[in-house]
C-alpha cells in the first residue's frame, strides 16, 4: 500500500522533478520574495524594524547575558571562538547577521 503523502508531496522537493520548468518557477518565486521585501522594507522603516531585528549585547565586562544569548541561540562556545577569532573585548554585539562586533 502506498503512503497517503505520495499524492499530496511535490516532486520538485523531493528531487523526482528535474524540469527547467519547476526550476525557474522555483527561482523566480525566491527572486520575487526577495525583491518584495527589499522594496518594502526601503518604503516602510516600521516592516525594516520589524524585520531586520536591533543589535543585541551578549557579553559585558566578561559576564554572558543568558537570556540575550539563549534569543540569540547562542552558545557560550560560539562567544568564547569569536573573541578568539578577534581578539579578546570587553563587549560584545551581536547583529542579525550572526556577527559579533567590539563596542
Amino acid at each position: 500500500m502506498r503512503d497517503g503523502l505520495e499524492c499530496i508531496r511535490p516532486k520538485a522537493i523531493t528531487r523526482q522533478d528535474y524540469s527547467m520548468t519547476n526550476a525557474l518557477i522555483g527561482a523566480m518565486t525566491l527572486f520575487v520574495l526577495v525583491f518584495i521585501t527589499s522594496t518594502l522594507s526601503y518604503r516602510f522603516p516600521r516592516f525594516r524594524a520589524m524585520i531586520e531585528p536591533q543589535p543585541t549585547v551578549l557579553v559585558t565586562r566578561g559576564e554572558f547575558h543568558q537570556h540575550f544569548l539563549d534569543r540569540e541561540r547562542i552558545t557560550s562556545d560560539d562567544i568564547f571562538s569569536a573573541m578568539h577569532k578577534a581578539g579578546i573585548a570587553e563587549d560584545k554585539l551581536g547583529d542579525s547577521t550572526g556577527l559579533l562586533t567590539d563596542l
